[in-house]
């Protein structure tokens, strides 16, 4: 969907918002400008995704790929794995960051929106960080989240 330059600048002034209202731990003490610029760069790599009811966002995901030895090794030195450079879908795994979404059945969404958008990602392996612990998606933990609910509408730059 072609959005004009107001209605981009709308909709991420609605996602910011909704990253700091919600967004609890994943964007505890960022800056307004950090959050901006991590939301457009993402939306620009097309692996940010968000929910819509009407104008109210009701969701927010960030997806990316990654190498699984180097991502089990930042977990264990407590560090993260992202960092802005280039995408390369030739990683073995994925990783779902900083997924927020405040009514029931936008998770299974958002990470269906990325299923179809992404289809080479159905071949690799599936991780996200949940109570502090890395936790790899995969058999009924992963499949039954991608179940699309009704009446909802998913975005994408």
């Amino acid at each position: 969907m072609q959005r004009t330059a107001a209605e981009g600048r709308d909709l991420l002034r609605r996602l910011e918002a909704f990253c700091q209202a919600y967004g609890g731990e994943c964007y505890a003490g960022w800056p307004p400008s950090m959050l901006r610029d991590y939301l457009v760069w993402h939306a620009t790599e097309a692996t940010l995704s968000w929910a819509c009811a009407g104008k109210r966002v009701i969701g927010v995901g960030v997806l990316y790929p990654c190498d699984e030895v180097e991502l089990r090794t930042a977990h264990r030195m407590g560090e993260n794995v992202f960092c802005y450079r280039p995408l390369d879908w030739t990683e073995d795994s994925v990783y779902l960051a900083d997924f927020i979404a405040t009514e029931p059945g936008v998770l299974a969404g958002l990470l269906r929106s990325f299923w179809e958008r992404f289809p080479q990602g159905r071949s690799k392996k599936w991780f996200c960080h949940r109570r502090e612990k890395l936790i790899e998606l995969k058999g009924s933990k992963y499949v039954g989240l991608i179940g699309l609910p009704k009446g909802d509408t998913y975005g994408e730059y």
